[in-house]
């Protein structure tokens, strides 16, 4: 039986990859379009069961598209959700109206809750055996196994849960904080990682306030540290270098498995490893 085929419409670098793998590895085969333009012309030359749209895309807006698929009767037949930034009424109403399946607002759900609602919309049993199932389960065994630890520090849910989901596929024990100090109280009583991914930009305590306590402790460098983070700033990577980050990367401009090559260089660097 062929694999429903997933357009996903993203203009994000980092996302789409992302999207990708978490895709493919729930057993989907997945394309993907950069702008309005490309997904139009992939419509149109493949068949394609269901489409990610995002609202925010250069030449041809996701709002541009829908409005084509609705005059052309595409919609009736082609499941759209979307996932966008934009958390307006306006956006919601609108692309409703336009006959999408679904809209979610990214800062705000899991790729769990994507995934479930991908499966209502292709019709396909939520208990049907996919990929993820056995890397999950051998994750779960990790501390007996000696699995290299991974804690990602991330506020963004979103985010948080493709990081952790991805990881746990490719062999990592993972744990997470959804702020600095949940991050702090939680490396308190627990200092045995191999690498932290670390977010700056957090509510309460951000990601310098935890290197600088880390620091502060004498545990600079201990744990090696990747900071991933959407602050460009040349200042900014100095700050995070100098209080004891081993890396240095903004999301937008890595894919995952960048991120992950960047993960086994820094374990290179632990004493643990």
């Amino acid at each position: 039986m062929a694999k429903p085929v997933i357009l996903i419409a993203e203009d994000d670098l980092f996302l789409h990859q992302i999207y990708r793998h978490s895709l493919e590895a729930a057993g989907y085969t997945v394309e993907i379009a950069l702008n309005g333009k490309e997904l139009l012309a992939k419509l149109d030359a493949t068949k394609i069961d269901l489409l990610l749209l995002d609202l925010n895309m250069p030449e041809v807006s996701g709002t541009e598209v829908l409005e084509k698929l609705n005059a052309d009767g595409r919609i009736k037949t082609l499941p759209v959700i979307v996932l966008t930034n934009y958390s307006e009424d306006e956006y919601v109403k609108k692309s409703m109206e336009l006959g999408v399946k679904a809209f979610f607002t990214k800062s705000n759900l899991s790729f769990d809750t994507i995934l479930e609602r991908i499966r209502v919309l292709l019709k396909i049993r939520t208990d049907a055996p996919n990929q993820q199932s056995a890397p999950a389960a051998a994750a779960g065994d990790a501390k007996a196994s000696g699995t290299p630890r991974v804690l990602v520090v991330e506020d963004d849910p979103f985010l948080l849960e493709i990081y952790k989901q991805n990881l746990k596929e490719r062999g990592y024990d993972v744990s997470s904080a959804t702020g600095g100090k949940e991050a702090l109280d939680l490396l308190s009583r627990d200092k045995n990682w191999n690498v932290m991914l670390l977010d700056l930009l957090m509510p309460e305590v951000d990601g310098f306030t935890v290197l600088e306590r880390l620091k502060e402790k004498g545990m600079a460098g201990v744990i090696p540290t990747i900071v991933l983070t959407n602050l460009s700033q040349e200042s900014d990577q100095k700050k995070a270098l100098e209080l004891g980050a081993v890396d240095f990367a903004v999301k937008s401009e890595l894919s995952f498995d960048e991120i992950v090559a960047r993960v086994e260089g820094a374990m290179k660097k632990s004493k643990k490893t």
